[in-house]
């Protein structure tokens, strides 16, 4: 995932660097070295990103910012953030319905 797309999707979530961080269990410079491209994710945050970006573009982006903002924010866990985990599967039941 290249800079700039690092960059609309958190933008696209109504997300500060600071939450967005949060959200995928790294820290705030980490995140804004993506963002100008001094690093690359990698490992767990690169699915996490991978995985925010395919609901985002199967989604009313709206809602997907509502449940993020709304969810207590937790670290990184083994596989994912927790409210990741939690978005994506609020997400699904609503398409469900």
């Amino acid at each position: 995932m290249n800079p700039n797309e690092i960059k609309i999707l958190r933008q696209q979530l109504n997300l500060s660097q600071e939450k967005f961080a949060t959200i995928l269990g790294v820290s705030f410079a980490t995140v804004n070295r993506w963002e100008k491209g001094h690093n690359q994710p990698c490992g767990k945050a690169l699915s996490s990103l991978n995985m925010i970006k395919s609901v985002v573009e199967g989604s009313k982006v709206v809602k997907v910012s509502n449940l993020i903002g709304s969810l207590t924010l937790k670290p990184l866990s083994v596989f994912m953030p927790v409210s990741i985990t939690e978005t994506l599967a609020e997400l699904i039941l609503t398409k469900e319905k």
